[in-house]
């Protein structure tokens, strides 16, 4: 999920943490405002790039979405790739999902094949996530939405986040700096909200 060298894993007081504030049951349902995001750009025709995949959070409930379109799944852990697999064909979604082992900046995709971009707690691993939003832009096309989800910078949670990834990764955003390096990258309508301890963006690519 990183372009980034990453630590092997999450372990003591550090992963209970965490593990109590974020990664254990009810995610889905505590990030509706991100599922909502999405699903409001979705006509069911739609290719969608999941950049940072893991194991189907978000690819696979757009898949269920999308009656005659597809989500390319990127991720660099075979790993994830594998379980990602597995459930789209237990929930008969194979035809809909295009696994691609890929670094999020460097997917190898065409030019302009993408409708909508979106990404669930990456950005913090990379160690340039700015690389990523460029390759969105060139990607996606004239009018083509991004919806990112991520850790926001400050917080306790933040901290823990950002001491346990390697010394190059980015670290979580702050909303005005998120805001700004979209814009950069050459999006329009760029909004970053506060949702708790995550920051939401969405933006768009100009026609």
């Amino acid at each position: 999920m990183s372009t980034a060298r990453r630590p092997t894993g999450w372990s003591g007081l550090a992963a209970r943490i965490g593990a109590a504030l974020f990664l254990r049951g009810g995610r889905r349902r505590r990030m509706a405002w991100l599922f909502r995001a999405v699903f409001d750009l979705l006509r069911g025709t739609e290719t969608v790039l999941d950049l940072g995949c893991g194991s189907g959070f978000l690819t696979l409930p757009v898949a269920e979405r999308l009656p005659r379109g597809r989500v390319v799944a990127v991720d660099v852990s075979r790993e994830m790739l594998e379980r990602l697999t597995e459930e789209a064909a237990a929930r008969g979604l194979l035809e809909r999902v295009l696994p691609l082992r890929a670094a999020a900046h460097r997917t190898g995709l065409a030019e302009t094949t993408v409708h909508v971009a979106v990404s669930s707690h990456l950005l913090h691993e990379l160690e340039d996530p700015e690389a990523v939003f460029r390759e969105v832009h060139r990607v996606l096309v004239p009018g083509g939405w991004g919806v990112f989800a991520d850790f926001r910078h400050g917080l306790l949670l933040g901290r823990i986040i950002r001491m346990r990834h390697s010394a190059e990764a980015h670290g979580p955003y702050r909303p005005g700096t998120l805001a700004e390096a979209l814009t950069a990258a050459g999006f329009a309508g760029v909004r970053v909200e506060k949702k708790g301890q995550r920051l939401l963006a969405l933006f768009r690519k100009p026609s």
